[in-house]
């Protein structure tokens, strides 16, 4: 149970971090005029997906060999190229299907994770984190 409400922590932050950001960001007027007519149902797509993201997060967290720095640069760095970077560099690339998408409100949508990403990364690590010895291992003689 513990676990479940860190869990659900981690996704409300996630979730939150990235609303806020994304209505903070300079976005191009058409492409706001578009978000303010979207589907209320978004909300539901926008759960789902920041729980199928804290969820690897968190797996990651538990699971990798790295420590400290590394495993949270690293939980960064994979999650963002893949989730955002990846879908955003497509889309830039397909960019005359969308014309209501500038250039740089692809690059803002691409940016507008990160934030979300780190915060959740960092909390996935505190939370579900294997922790470190604090000791060095014992070579038995002989």
């Amino acid at each position: 149970m513990k676990k479940a409400l860190k869990f659900l922590l981690v996704v409300f932050v996630y979730s939150a971090l990235f609303t806020i950001t994304n209505m903070v960001l300079p976005f191009s007027q058409a492409f706001r005029d578009m978000n303010a007519s979207a589907n209320p149902l978004s909300a539901v797509y926008l759960f789902i997906s920041s729980v199928f993201i804290c969820f690897t997060i968190c797996f990651i967290a538990r699971k990798a060999s790295w420590r400290g720095t590394k495993r949270i640069l690293g939980i960064i760095a994979v999650v963002f190229l893949v989730v955002s970077f990846m879908t955003q560099i497509e889309t830039l690339f397909f960019g005359s299907s969308f014309e209501v998408l500038t250039k740089p409100d692809i690059l803002l949508i691409m940016l507008a994770m990160l934030p979300s990403i780190i915060c959740a990364a960092l909390l996935g690590v505190k939370f579900f984190g294997r922790k470190e010895d604090g000791g060095s291992e014992q070579i038995p003689e002989g």
